[in-house]
């Protein structure tokens, strides 16, 4: 009995090494979501951040009409708010925003990607690995007496990336690989503050694994 018992376990055991490998092995061969790959595509040898040619600090917003159409997009100037505006990006499915802000330069100083087409927090932790930094966002209502969770914040600092994650349908202490992003913000980068909210938190195989002691929350005031 406790021989099957012991080759039982064994085979257990090397059925789900075998699946863990197979899936790391399928993870790395797939290709980088269109949002991701942009950090790369038409960015070698100019200043990071850098999107699809689009270089914070640099570029110019004829520069973007001139990327943009000729992937095809439409691209509107609302000058109003200071900004270029495409409303599904061929390049990631995004409404896209291009601050450049109300001085007569025109200069891009902001990205902002909004819900991007199955662009999943895996995406981003593939590309960029574990963030030094975690929060999560929250709203206060006179008319509930529990603070609202809406979204946790993950910030690149020093790459100038920050991401909002739709929260779980249910507040846990677990936070999916694929898991939205709501909104990805390609800033001008800058240091941190030096505080590491998510080190030993990251598995790549399952999900995320969030202690509610090591999140930074936004104060609601009275």
């Amino acid at each position: 009995m406790s021989r099957f018992i012991i080759r039982l376990t064994l085979v257990m055991v090397l059925a789900l090494t075998g699946a863990n490998l197979t899936s790391r092995t399928l993870g790395t061969l797939r290709p980088l979501h269109a949002v991701m790959d942009g950090m790369h595509s038409s960015c070698e040898g100019e200043g990071m951040p850098c999107w699809y040619g689009i270089t914070l600090g640099e570029s110019t917003t004829r520069e973007v009409e001139a990327i943009f159409t000729g992937f095809g997009d439409t691209i509107v100037d609302n000058a109003t708010k200071g900004q270029l505006e495409i409303y599904r990006t061929t390049k990631g499915g995004c409404f896209a925003q291009f601050i450049y802000g109300r001085g007569t330069a025109r200069i891009i100083n902001e990205i902002i990607l909004t819900n991007c087409a199955r662009a999943r927090l895996g995406d981003l932790l593939a590309e960029y690995g574990e963030p030094p930094s975690l929060g999560t966002g929250l709203s206060c209502e006179s008319n509930r007496r529990r603070t609202q969770h809406n979204h946790y914040y993950i910030e690149y600092p020093t790459d100038g990336i920050l991401a909002s994650i739709n929260r779980p349908a249910h507040l846990s202490p677990w936070l999916s690989l694929h898991g939205n992003i709501r909104q990805l913000y390609i800033v001008v980068p800058h240091e941190g503050d030096g505080r590491v909210t998510w080190e030993g938190m990251v598995s790549f195989w399952r999900f995320v694994r969030l202690h509610p002691e090591q999140i930074n929350m936004t104060n609601c005031w009275p």
